[in-house]
């Protein structure tokens, strides 16, 4: 048991060495914990072992926090050794759940937008990153035709507002002009 385990999860090296891991391990794992070490030593079939994988652990407080679990095991001499790393993933499924947020906003934001909003990369011949699902409505392609693995990147769209008129060069070769609906 290192210092970081105990930062993490708030019991001391003396309160965990000696005893059984399930004494950190909440919930339904608690009763399975020991059957998945017995299972793997009996059939060497990995289950858990080598594996990594999102679980719970129990702190001293007796709060169960999210946490990315390895076990890895060694046989030395005929003596089995298991060890396992646990990462912290409060902050990454924080940082997960405001990513969705803002991406929510972001497409509530576009999707009110009166035009096309789109997003490409300053490379040759400005492969798309994001275009907004408007543009079905001003050029007559749905956004998943215009930005699919490069097949015909938007380079620029020209709109004259005084003619209603658009013009779009699809990598500097094809120009489509068209007049504006709804503008």
């Amino acid at each position: 048991v290192n210092r970081s385990v105990s930062n993490l999860l708030g019991w001391t090296a003396q309160e965990l060495i000696g005893h059984n891991v399930n004494k950190i391990v909440p919930g339904p794992d608690h009763s399975m914990h020991d059957s998945y070490i017995l299972a793997y030593l009996r059939t060497r079939e990995a289950q858990i072992i080598g594996n990594s994988r999102e679980v719970k652990a129990l702190t001293k407080q007796g709060e169960t926090i999210p946490v990315g679990l390895s076990i890895g095991h060694v046989e030395i001499e005929s003596q089995h050794l298991f060890v396992a790393f646990l990462t912290d993933l409060r902050e990454r499924i924080k940082m997960e759940a405001a990513l969705r947020e803002n991406e929510a906003r972001f497409r509530s934001l576009l999707g009110n937008l009166p035009g096309i909003a789109y997003r490409c990369f300053n490379q040759d011949e400005w492969p798309f990153l994001f275009v907004s699902d408007e543009i079905e409505n001003i050029i007559g392609y749905p956004a998943e035709d215009i930005y699919p693995a490069g097949e015909w990147n938007l380079c620029v769209l020209e709109v004259n507002h005084t003619t209603n008129i658009a013009r779009v060069t699809m990598n500097e070769k094809t120009t489509i002009s068209f007049p504006l609906h709804g503008v």
